[in-house]
């Protein structure tokens, strides 16, 4: 996986792992003030973000936070591709009276990056497995070849690269796996399955689940061996926080998850890896980027100016 890694880093298509250069060279430290804002795009969902960051003595001062349903019609839209979405988005809210800057465009790993990081310096990843499977972290710019134009200062953000019934039969513990017989009649139509079916069926989940969730953890493996994080050069703590309904709701793939990785890396090193739940979401980690490079292009604290 490292390899693979390397290889993306060094060329656009030199690997089956899409190494993609976020372009977010600062992180947040904690210094930051003034009003800022998030917006989280999910795939079901939209979230709207506001806090009020009061730098170093109260981080974050104040939040307020809503969400609401996506509607259907509005999932199948192409009007964007291809398009510049953030000056679209810029575009759409001026049109809507509302005087707000966009600073940062970001996906979901990132944002959980940034997030976790502004309370923990020990964060090196954000991962995200859910409907889809992505991780960030930070990379040294001087590190990655196919980087075009002046390096910035600081390092630079690359990614690489379940359902809730599947969950529910694979944590059935009833005598006869009712909820399976349930779910197979609800999601496919199957009725009056025998109990060996069930079992069967229960099975392969466990199969395709456990494999999936070994995966996921080579793929951690692959981000602490290439960060020097595996023992061979860092021992420091290395925290992974991860987000994401699939390793959220589905206690059985995260455990295996949180299992394999320690099996890869060893008992030792394993004692200062830490596999761990976003506390915070996309949401806030994408307001705290926007703090943090307005105060980069020293713009922050103007006062006629939100993000």
């Amino acid at each position: 996986m490292a390899d693979e890694m390397l290889a993306g880093l060094e060329k656009e298509g030199g690997s089956r792992v899409k190494m993609l250069l976020s372009y977010v060279d600062k992180l947040p430290t904690g210094r930051e003030e003034g009003l800022f804002y998030g917006l989280d795009l999910g795939g079901t969902n939209f979230r709207f973000l506001m806090v009020q960051l009061g730098g170093n003595d109260k981080r974050i001062a104040n939040r307020e936070s809503r969400a609401v349903a996506i509607p259907p019609h509005l999932m199948s839209g192409s009007s964007a591709v291809g398009e510049d979405v953030v000056v679209k988005l810029q575009t759409a809210m001026e049109k809507q009276g509302v005087d707000i800057h966009v600073a940062a465009l970001i996906n979901d790993a990132v944002g959980t990056l940034a997030g976790t990081r502004y309370y923990d310096e020990d964060v090196i990843a954000g991962v995200i497995f859910g409907t889809g499977t992505n991780a960030a972290y930070v990379e040294k710019a001087n590190a990655i070849p196919k980087w075009e134009g002046e390096l910035p200062e600081s390092g630079d953000m690359v990614r690489f690269k379940g359902l809730p019934h599947t969950s529910a039969m694979h944590h059935d513990e009833t005598p006869d796996l009712k909820i399976v017989e349930e779910k197979l009649e609800e999601t496919l139509g199957i009725s009056g399955t025998s109990l060996e079916t069930r079992k069967m069926v229960v099975e392969i989940i466990d199969i395709i689940s456990r494999r999936a969730a070994q995966l996921a953890a080579t793929g951690l493996a692959g981000i602490l061996k290439k960060l020097g994080r595996d023992g061979s050069i860092d021992k420091r703590r290395s925290v992974l926080v991860i987000d994401g309904g699939l390793f959220e709701h589905y206690a059985k793939f995260s455990k295996c998850v949180e299992t394999t990785l320690s099996e890869l890396v060893g008992e030792e090193l394993s004692k200062s890896v830490v596999v761990k739940h976003a506390d915070e979401g996309p949401g806030i980690g994408a307001a705290l980027i926007a703090a943090s490079h307005s105060q980069y292009r020293n713009i922050e604290g103007n006062p006629d100016v939100k993000y």
